[in-house]
C-alpha cells in the first residue's frame, strides 16, 4: 500500500527500476493482484516499472502490459511447473503462436530439473525437494493426481527417475484418447 511513496523514494535515490507484486500480506496468495496499483506507479516514475501478479499465460501478460503501461512483466508461481511460460510470453509479443511442449520434451525437462536440483542439493535433499516440482509439473496431465500420490512417497533420484519414465511412458500411450477415462496411472509403491 506505500508502493507510491517507495518507488518516489527508489528512484530519487537512483534506482534503475523497481517491481510491484500489487497484492498484500493479508491476502497472501488468495485473491487477485490490483494491477491499477501497478499502473498508478507507473504514472507517478520516470524509472521502469516491472508489474508482477497472476500472470498465468502469455495473455495475462500481454493484458498486463497493455492495462497497466508498465515496462516490463515479471512471472513467479506461474512458472512453476511450466517453464515454457516465459518463451511463449516472448513469442505472444512477437505475434508468434505459443508453444507446446511435447510429453517427450516435458519429460526431458524434468528430468533436467531433478538432476539439477539433485547435483545442487545432494540427492537426499534435492529429491525430497523436488516433490514439490513434480506435483506442479503434473498439475492438468492425465493421470497427474494418481502420479503426485506416488510422487509423495519418492525419495531418491533412482525411484524419481523410475515414476517419471513409466509416467510419461503411460501417458504416451494413452494420448489419444480425448477423455479421461477410468483407467489411472498405476505404478508399485515406491520405498
Amino acid at each position: 500500500m506505500n508502493a507510491s511513496a517507495i518507488g518516489r523514494i527508489a528512484e530519487e535515490c537512483g534506482v534503475d527500476a523497481v517491481t510491484l507484486h500489487p497484492r498484500t500480506v493479508d491476502q497472501g496468495f488468495a485473491g487477485a493482484a490490483d494491477w491499477g496499483l501497478i499502473a498508478s506507479l507507473k504514472a507517478q516514475l520516470r524509472i521502469p516499472v516491472i508489474g508482477s501478479g497472476d500472470i498465468r499465460s502469455p495473455e495475462d501478460a500481454v493484458r498486463m502490459l497493455r492495462e497497466t503501461g508498465c515496462d516490463g512483466v515479471m512471472v513467479g508461481r506461474g512458472s512453476l511447473g511450466n517453464p515454457w511460460i516465459i518463451g511463449n510470453i516472448l513469442s505472444r509479443l512477437a505475434g508468434v503462436t505459443a508453444y507446446a511442449p511435447s510429453l517427450a520434451q516435458r519429460e526431458e525437462t524434468v528430468r533436467h530439473h531433478l538432476a539439477l536440483a539433485s547435483d545442487y542439493y545432494g540427492e537426499e535433499v534435492g529429491t525430497r525437494d523436488f516433490r514439490k516440482h513434480l506435483l506442479w509439473y503434473t498439475k492438468g496431465l492425465r493421470g497427474g493426481a494418481q502420479f503426485r500420490q506416488v510422487a509423495g512417497r519418492i525419495t531418491d533420484r533412482a525411484a524419481a527417475g523410475a515414476a517419471l519414465r513409466d509416467y510419461f511412458h503411460w501417458l504416451s500411450e494413452t494420448a489419444g484418447t480425448m477423455e479421461p477415462s477410468n483407467e489411472r496411472f498405476r505404478r508399485p509403491a515406491v520405498g
